[in-house]
């Protein structure tokens, strides 16, 4: 797939600088936010909170095809964290390797400290 293919088949607005200018879920995010979040239900799940402040946070790869379809990612991000609220708005971060293992260390100490004061 090309990028002008994943933009058109997304129909959303995207500016030159590769924010995403349609209302929704998407809203103000790089025009890779869509393709992560699909690809989110094959990447790693590292959270998810039910109560009233719910997120769910997952970890993707960045691998070499997200890397020629969207140039703008970063050279030393190895991961996508992909968080959706609980009102359904979507975000990504760019991680590395390194910044990927901290999320992962404060999501598991969030969840103990849940599971501690149930």
């Amino acid at each position: 797939m090309t990028k002008e293919e994943y933009l058109q088949g997304i129909g959303l607005t995207v500016l030159k600088d590769g924010i995403i200018a349609s209302l929704g879920k998407f809203e103000g995010e790089m025009v890779y936010a869509p393709y992560f979040y699909d690809q989110a239900s094959f990447g790693e799940e590292i959270s998810y909170f039910q109560d009233g402040a719910g997120e769910y946070v997952s970890l993707v790869a960045v691998d070499q095809e997200a890397r020629e379809l969207f140039p703008e990612i970063g050279a030393d991000t190895a991961y996508m964290g992909v968080c959706e609220s609980e009102q359904g708005f979507v975000s990504c971060t760019e991680l590395t390797s390194e910044r990927a293992e901290l999320w992962r260390a404060e999501c598991a100490k969030d969840a103990e400290n849940r599971e501690d004061s149930e």
